[in-house]
């Protein structure tokens, strides 16, 4: 009778131990899958920042990018008032000039007898380096003045005209000086040839 009494003892502690067992691992459970549920709601909410954070710096690099098209854009356009500057029709106004220059002081050396060959060679390079000078600073300025050329802004344009006529004044004034300088050697070396002609006469001499 004992014997039974412990058996049915032993029996009911085990199924109370079952039971409380059973609960328990059903709390882990529940536990657990609590936990797995804030986990993913945690990394949706993460997920969901991370996209429209990625879609906002898409847009504002979009829109970065169309910014910057835009300014490189305007700077390959000429405005107006770079386009009329003065010293733009003054520049090439000295260009013209100083090949007139050039051209009429030659003709005129190689004409007047009184220069020999090497002289004449001199001056030609002289006129030569001087015209080809003068065409580069022409088309440095035609690039500055013309859209698509050259990408600058209204400032940069301005002081780069600004230094193309400088560096023009500069060939005008010396190329003056220099062509000035050839008519008076011209004009004393033909006074000079004209009193030995008359000396010549005057004694006889051939």
């Amino acid at each position: 009778m004992k014997t039974k009494v412990l058996i049915i003892s032993v029996l009911a502690l085990l199924a109370v131990h079952t039971v409380f067992g059973q609960k328990k691992q059903t709390k882990i459970m529940l536990q657990q899958i609590a936990l797995l549920e804030i986990q993913k709601s945690q990394v949706k909410k993460y997920y969901d920042i991370a996209k429209k954070g990625l879609k906002e710096i898409g847009s504002w690099t979009n829109g970065e990018k169309k910014a910057h098209d835009e300014h490189f854009k305007s700077l390959n356009n000429v405005s107006s008032a770079v386009k009329n500057h003065l010293n733009v029709a003054q520049t090439k106004q000295l260009r013209q000039k100083i090949a007139q220059i050039t051209s009429k002081t030659y003709t005129e050396a190689t004409g007047s007898a009184v220069f020999p060959q090497s002289e004449l060679a001199y001056f030609k390079r002289v006129f030569a380096r001087l015209n080809n000078d003068c065409n580069v600073s022409v088309e440095m300025l035609q690039s500055v003045t013309t859209d698509g050329k050259m990408q600058m802004t209204d400032d940069e344009r301005l002081k780069r005209i600004d230094d193309i006529h400088e560096h023009m004044t500069d060939n005008y004034t010396f190329v003056k000086s220099f062509c000035r300088d050839i008519k008076m050697m011209m004009l004393s070396r033909r006074g000079q040839k004209a009193d030995n002609d008359r000396l010549r006469q005057l004694y006889g001499i051939d």
